[in-house]
């Protein structure tokens, strides 16, 4: 009797399982792609899921100084799995990632970040120029727009760098120096 039922309930098991076993959105694809160092300014950011997505919580752009770049509001597509927001400001050349939170169909909420980084030989003026003409108005005051185009200029903080990488070898040192003179007081 105990063989016939535990035998029943495991053809119910097996019966019901595949509508139970709905599995989390899982990211596909993204453009840019993730890892991507691309030469133009993305017009849309989108990220493509396997299964299909309720809503989005949350999606937003951080350039690598932490800061969040204003982005359209998500929008999911026609076929449910696809997510895409427009960019609303000219980018700078660096390092970009964009994070995530969506629901899928399931009810589950799964959240990750794809990075890509941006290293675009066109003057920020004329990115600045074809953003408005696609929006229609400038993305950027006066005052932002002068900022961004004297710090494209200057280029990278080569004595800074330098300074850093100096920094860091002479902490190596003294730490290898610490450590070799424990082990010599050790013997």
């Amino acid at each position: 009797m105990k063989y016939r039922i535990f035998g029943l309930l495991a053809v119910l098991f097996f019966i019901a399982s595949p509508y139970q076993a709905v599995a989390a959105p899982t990211l596909e694809s993204s453009s840019p792609e993730d890892g991507d160092s691309v030469l133009e300014v993305p017009e849309r950011l989108e990220l493509t899921f396997d299964t299909e997505i309720d809503r989005v919580e949350d999606m937003y752009l951080l350039v690598e100084t932490g800061d969040e770049i204003e982005m359209s509001d998500p929008e999911i597509s026609d076929d449910g799995r696809t997510v895409v927001s427009y960019m609303e400001t000219v980018l700078e050349n660096g390092n970009y990632v964009l994070n995530y939170s969506v629901t899928g169909a399931d009810g589950e909420t799964v959240q990750g970040g794809t990075n890509f980084s941006l290293n675009s030989n066109q003057p920020f003026e004329e990115r600045q120029q074809e953003l408005e003409e696609r929006s229609g108005e400038s993305s950027l005051s006066d005052a932002d727009r002068e900022a961004a185009e004297e710090a494209e200029e200057a280029g990278p903080n080569i004595p800074g760098m330098v300074a850093m990488g100096v920094l860091g070898l002479a902490i190596v040192s003294a730490f290898t120096i610490i450590l070799w003179k424990n082990r010599e007081h050790k013997k």
